[in-house]
């Protein structure tokens, strides 16, 4: 019998090519092999676990759970009964984000997070993660609502913080906004409004959650693409980067 150690990082799908590969080889040399893979998150690496093992003739006998800790036991002289369903894509690009937060914050020594809800689907997303990932009673949504806030966003975000039972404290940032106004007044001068302003919102609220995450030791999750933001929050969405096919 042959067994491989591995520490193979998650991307969807990536198992079933394993497992083909995996099983080609065992028939090739007659042999079974059980590959034994590391699970859990890295930074901004997803370990999946589900080690494996396949039969002399390249039948797949038995794996292990995906993204969770498991002991499977394996009798290589009895008939191979088949292997455990697997996740389908959806559950198992979830089961990537939320065992990466959750590692990510236990191992970094945090036990709480808080978050900027703008009652958009990025924002939503990464709350849900981070309840499943911490419970809700470790999550804290933060509203930042500017003057180019709608309504609808507001009632939106609020609604969302009520369903998942976390926390939520509201900011308005316009007394922010207006400084920068008051500030910038006079370079901009006679030029009218546009994007520039709107684009302020973010270098804003960034900065109270900054300093709410300072203030308190919790780190705050967002969902920026920018490989440059690994530092400073949990990878959820470089997770989803990297497991979307």
């Amino acid at each position: 019998m042959v067994v491989n150690l591995s520490a193979s990082p998650f991307a969807a799908g990536r198992h079933r090519l394993l497992e083909t590969a995996v099983a080609r080889t065992a028939k090739d040399l007659r042999t079974a092999i059980a590959r034994t893979n590391l699970v859990g998150g890295n930074d901004d690496l997803v370990f999946d676990g589900r080690s494996f093992a396949v039969s002399a003739g390249g039948t797949l006998i038995a794996r292990g759970a995906a993204f969770e800790e498991d002991v499977v036991t394996v009798d290589l002289f009895s008939l191979p009964r088949g292997a455990p369903g697997d996740p389908a894509p959806e559950p198992e690009i979830w089961g990537a984000l939320v065992l990466g937060t959750r590692d990510y914050a236990r191992k970094c020594g945090f036990t709480s997070v808080l978050l900027g809800l703008s009652g958009g689907i990025d924002s939503s997303l990464v709350a849900a993660v981070a309840v499943e990932a911490l419970g809700p009673e470790n999550v804290l949504g933060v509203l930042l609502p500017s003057p180019y806030t709608s309504r609808e966003s507001v009632e939106d975000a609020r609604e969302l913080a009520e369903n998942l039972g976390i926390r939520v404290e509201c900011i308005p940032i316009a007394p922010v906004m207006e400084a920068y106004d008051e500030a910038l007044g006079e370079i901009f001068a006679g030029l009218p409004r546009d994007a520039t302003e709107e684009n302020l919102q973010a270098r804003i609220r960034a900065a109270v959650l900054m300093a709410i995450s300072n203030k308190f030791g919790s780190p705050a999750p967002r969902p920026g693409t920018s490989r440059r933001r690994r530092s400073a929050t949990p990878p959820s969405t470089e997770i989803w980067r990297a497991a979307s096919p």
